[in-house]
């Protein structure tokens, strides 16, 4: 029993490393050029059937460090009403957030450290911890500077409380989730009202967002 214990400590620690590597070499041969538009020519015309298909491609995004969730965004936009796309689109992230936080949980203490070491803007915000668990995982998230995945990584790795940290990515993530995906329901007309209030929102929550990182670094630094 004791061995079967140690296999299965040793299996969740190259985990991570296997997640990454794995994730990288499905998008390099896959989804390097994927677009939204490949998205939506290949999703069934059954609703339900599109569903199903749209949360599948959330599940394949978290195992792709660098696979842009905005092209998903956009997509389900385009393929289902308004809605029903916001609705989808807040199911997949919770999918996309779950599986790399339950990666990085699973794994050795040294994968926290190796990601610090990695993407040292991590080590600029972890300080923020220390005040408030839930605001710690907000900020970072709003901020939006680091791979959504190793992030999620990062906070399973490093003991996030699962309901703290859910929580506060939706809504962090959600102004941006509306945003993108009206766009994608107005795509198709680009001189809508709706299209070009979806644009200035989403840029208008990059720029916010910029600032806040902004505003974050420079109180550190004092």
């Amino acid at each position: 029993m004791k061995q079967l214990n140690s296999n299965t400590q040793k299996a969740f620690r190259i985990l991570p490393f296997i997640f990454i590597a794995g994730g990288v070499i499905l998008y390099l041969m896959h989804g390097k050029n994927i677009s939204s538009e490949q998205i939506f020519n290949l999703a069934p015309q059954n609703y339900f059937a599109a569903i199903i298909y749209l949360l599948v491609m959330y599940g394949l995004k978290s195992l792709s460090i660098i696979f842009p969730l905005i092209v998903l965004y956009i997509s389900t936009g385009m393929i289902l009403p308004s809605h029903l796309a916001i609705i989808v689109n807040i199911v997949g992230i919770v999918i996309s957030l779950s599986i790399p936080y339950v990666v990085g949980h699973f794994s050795n203490s040294k994968l926290t450290n190796q990601l610090v070491e990695k993407y040292p803007k991590l080590k600029q915000v972890n300080s923020l911890r220390q005040n408030s668990e839930w605001f710690f995982v907000f900020i970072i998230r709003i901020i939006g500077i680091l791979p959504m995945d190793i992030v999620s990584m990062f906070m399973g790795s490093i003991g996030i409380s699962y309901r703290h940290y859910l929580s506060a990515s939706i809504l962090a993530m959600l102004p941006n989730l509306l945003a993108v995906t009206f766009i994608g329901a107005t795509i198709t007309n680009p001189r809508s009202p709706e299209f070009i209030l979806s644009c200035i929102a989403k840029f208008t929550i990059t720029a916010i967002s910029i600032l806040v990182y902004r505003k974050t670094v420079n109180k550190q630094n004092k």
